[in-house]
């Protein structure tokens, strides 16, 4: 199949003689079940909703959008493919936190920290609801994540940040060093910190199945429909081809539930 994906650059004269003809595409998007993408826009169609980008917070904004009125038209519009950018390129984790761990959400915002991680919580839980309500098939795991400490020092990290986080409401354990070597066993953990709420999963498989489920949704998905500009009360996607949209509401970002806390 023949699916368009952002080129990077080509291998290099000093790269390993084990990587020449490999193909510079994102693991995630090297994927022969990745669906075809829909047709662009070509001509002018309306909408009560428009959402600018099918990445993660796009189509959670279009499924939400539809889920709060099922009679309401939903069109994402997306530059190149589902997937094609951040949303197809990260780590395939997602964790409970907006604020990449309690101890630095509190070193930055002390008074607003406990909301924060109370969002982050409920963030991650409906982002594994939506996916087994619609059925998205991203091979989605909870599997939870283990930190190790190695050196003496990190022990200490690792029991202040348990602490800090239960105390803000998180969900996790400090494990001594031979609680941590039942998990997983090496001579150098001195100590672990499990956190069993974290999430694996594909992320293009999440992007573009998410797309699906907003088609079967009744959203339309246009991609390769670049943006060119805006008013209140309508897209315009060209200049030369492509369409207008116009709708009584644009949004470029989701209202709730996003893959937040992706790495």
């Amino acid at each position: 199949m023949s699916r368009p994906t952002p080129a990077l650059a080509a291998p290099s004269a000093a790269e390993p003689a084990a990587l020449r003809g490999a193909r510079h595409v994102p693991y995630w998007l090297d994927d022969p079940d990745r669906p075809e993408p829909a047709a662009p826009l070509t001509r002018d169609t309306t909408a009560d909703l428009a959402v600018v980008g099918g990445g993660f917070a796009g189509l959670w904004t279009a499924l939400r959008g539809k889920e709060r009125d099922p009679g309401r038209t939903v069109v994402v519009l997306e530059a190149v493919t589902c997937a094609a950018a951040a949303s197809g390129r990260n780590g395939g984790f997602a964790e409970p936190t907006l604020t990449h761990g309690a101890a630095n959400g509190a070193s930055r915002w002390p008074d607003e920290v406990a909301e924060l991680e109370r969002l982050g919580r409920l963030n991650l839980d409906g982002l594994v609801d939506t996916v087994r309500r619609h059925d998205i098939d991203c091979h989605l795991e909870r599997t939870g994540e283990l930190y190790v400490a190695t050196r003496p020092h990190e022990v200490e990290a690792l029991a202040e940040q348990a602490a800090q986080t239960t105390r803000l409401g998180g969900d996790v354990r400090f494990l001594d060093g031979a609680a941590t070597r039942a998990r997983v066993s090496s001579p150098t953990y001195l100590a672990g910190l499990l956190d069993p709420s974290v999430v694996l999963v594909e992320p293009a498989r999440l992007d573009c199945a998410g797309s699906a489920s907003s088609s079967a949704s009744r959203c339309t998905s246009r991609p390769r429909s670049r943006v060119s500009s805006a008013t209140p009360t309508a897209w315009w996607c060209g200049p030369r081809e492509g369409g207008c949209v116009p709708t009584r509401r644009c949004s470029r970002w989701a209202p709730d539930r996003c893959c937040g806390g992706c790495g």
